[in-house]
């Protein structure tokens, strides 16, 4: 389930809130970001998605 885009809304010391868009449908998720990973929220539940960092988002997926 890999974003389609990511577009960065707000940003505070350590949670970062996107709009992103999954099979061209946008949702809204909050992700703390962390060297072992990222928690995603994808609907009711959260997804863990291990080994990525902000950095490693490509700049072509960041609108904003």
């Amino acid at each position: 389930m890999k974003p389609q885009f990511v577009l960065k809304i707000k940003l505070t010391c350590n949670l970062q809130y996107y709009m992103i868009s999954i099979d061209g449908l946008h949702r809204s998720t909050f992700v703390h970001c962390a060297p072992c990973g990222w928690l995603q929220m994808i609907d009711d539940g959260w997804l863990l998605l291990h080994n990525v960092e902000f950095i490693s988002i490509p700049r072509r997926y960041i609108l904003s």
